[in-house]
């Protein structure tokens, strides 16, 4: 226990940073809120970590498959401490909530046709909080769509301050839908709808003429069912940042079209859902562009083809681009250059894409992060923009490093041995002459053998490994040995035999900054016999046990 007395000549600031540590009990920080000099601070702390699961009813159904219980954002998220409690009746409650109602954020997980709404109605108790309501409505036949829309959701106001707290609502609907239903969203922050079954009935999300009660700022739909659903919005949203959807849609384009009508969108996410070609999709989502996005991603979508689109006319803000596990035949093979990307991205995301070629002809001089894993490369152009990027990802194309010689494209190599931080070519059919080919383009030499400096080399992590690597002779050529900032080195999951000094000469003098050097898996590794001045070597999963 921290003495009192000595926070009182700190700043808040510096109380705020001793007070903030998960091996703290709640307890512990509790007793700092009877404390002026600490009172602010410690009631700070437990608004931001601490969280309080309060559970009406039980699950009936134990063939259920809900998944409240699972979510990462309860479980985990920036929490220290969780207080536990099981609705009973209202006067235990009101008891409770009294001792503990200094807490800012609670999780409700109700069942809602186990309780009659009288008792309920003490959960009003809870005001200016954050809440998040996990609203279950199990597989059992008296549980009907008639049952749920005019009695389960238009008594939620009465059971919640919907007004006075931040309420972000779950519901996860496992009963069959046989008529259509509408969702007032009056007066939420956020809603999701997890949905089990499939239905041709058409659900409708809306919210009244009353703009004040129009708070909604995130839709989540899931559906573990590939059946396209017939989801209607009805209203603008004006607040919505986060539109998210993973399920199939019966009429995507005509809920793509409202989206144009949401200002303050900043995240955009379909999976599954869109099928036709990326301009019809730019059309309907942003005929005149969304000023304020900044995540898109489409995931398991067939749109083809990406040529010749300009995405920083749509989203010129935008900082995040994913599109990825293109949907379709899987012989199909697509082409994404003479695409335009606006200034302000950072990642780009195309893994599974099945690329042929990639050519951006104008956007950010520096990205964080590129993936092309999983493609299957005959024409990339990495140079006619990019000037740096900090993270690479091209494992898995099964002939890139092969290709760069065979075709002549060492602009390839240029660029990602030399602009690029760390790079990933993990799975992509490596061998050692495929190594051996590709330094030997880099041994330049005059006439009295003097050897031509490379470009300063950036990379400071290298990923060969489940390639069919035996050797590292290589390495002692003027390409590798220049990559003095080197820091990590993975071969796990190779073919080596052996290593010695000839075969693997990854000497600290040679690479100053290198301090692992990961052997993990190869299982035909049976002999290290190296002088001292290697950085460690990690030998897990081979014949050989010790870690050198």
């Amino acid at each position: 226990m921290f003495d009192i007395q000595l926070l009182k000549s700190f700043p808040v600031e510096v109380i705020y940073k001793i007070l903030d540590q998960d091996f703290l009990s709640l307890r512990d920080v509790s007793n700092y809120l009877f404390n002026k000099s600490t009172h602010s601070v410690a009631q700070q702390i437990l608004n931001e970590r601490c969280l309080a699961h309060i559970c009406v009813g039980k699950r009936r159904n134990y063939e259920s498959v809900i998944t409240s219980l699972y979510d990462n954002e309860v479980k985990r998220g920036p929490h220290y401490w969780h207080v536990y409690y099981n609705f009973t009746n209202s006067l235990q409650f009101a008891n409770w909530l009294s001792t503990h109602n200094q807490f800012a954020n609670f999780t409700i997980q109700i069942f809602i046709d186990q309780f009659e709404i009288e008792q309920l109605r003490v959960l009003k108790l809870l005001q200016g909080k954050n809440l998040k309501i996990y609203l279950n409505w199990e597989d059992e036949d008296s549980n009907t769509v008639s049952k749920f829309s005019h009695v389960i959701w238009p008594s939620l106001g009465e059971i919640f301050d919907l007004v006075n707290n931040r309420v972000k609502l779950v519901l996860e609907y496992e009963n069959v839908i046989d008529l259509p239903m509408t969702f007032d969203l009056d007066n939420l922050v956020s809603f999701e709808w997890r949905y089990y079954y499939s239905t041709g009935q058409r659900i409708e999300l809306a919210s009244g003429l009353n703009t004040a009660h129009n708070t909604l700022e995130k839709i989540i739909i899931n559906s573990m069912n590939r059946m396209p659903l017939d989801i209607v919005l009805n209203t603008p949203f004006p607040n919505l940042t986060d539109f998210i959807v993973k399920s199939p849609l019966s009429e995507p384009q005509g809920t793509c079209r409202l989206l144009s009508k949401c200002p303050r969108l900043k995240t955009l996410v379909l999976h599954s859902t869109y099928f036709g070609d990326i301009a019809g999709f730019l059309q309907s989502v942003a005929p005149t562009g969304l000023q304020k996005l900044k995540t898109l991603e489409l995931c398991n979508n067939r749109l083809g083809h990406i040529e010749g689109i300009d995405f920083s006319r749509y989203f010129p803000s935008l900082q995040n681009l994913t599109i990825k596990f293109e949907n379709g035949s899987p012989h199909h093979r697509f082409e994404f250059k003479n695409i335009v990307l606006p200034s302000t991205l950072r990642t780009l995301n195309l893994q599974a894409k099945r690329l042929i070629s990639f050519n951006v002809i104008k956007g950010p001089s520096y990205l964080f992060k590129l993936d092309l894993s999983y493609n299957n490369p005959v024409s990339y152009k990495f140079d006619n923009t990019f000037e740096e990027i900090s993270i690479l990802n091209l494992s898995y194309n099964r002939s890139i490093l092969s290709s760069i010689y065979r075709f002549d494209l060492f602009h390839i190599a240029d660029f990602i041995f030399f602009k690029v931080e760390e790079l990933h070519l993990q799975g992509c059919n490596i061998n050692n002459e495929d190594l051996e080919a590709l330094a030997s383009k880099y041994h330049y030499t005059t006439n009295d053998s003097t050897t031509f400096p490379l470009p300063l080399c950036k990379l400071r992590k290298l990923n060969l490994s489940n390639n069919k690597l035996t050797n590292l002779r290589c390495f002692n050529n003027h390409l590798f040995r220049n990559m003095k900032s080197l820091t990590y080195l993975d071969l796990s999951f190779n073919a080596f035999y052996y290593l010695n000094d000839d075969n693997f000469p990854l000497l600290c003098e040679n690479y100053p900054n290198l301090l692992t050097i990961n052997l993990t898996g190869n299982s035909r590794l049976n002999s290290v016999k190296l002088n001292e001045g290697y950085p460690k070597l990690e030998t897990m999963y081979t014949p050989v046990k010790q870690n050198y």
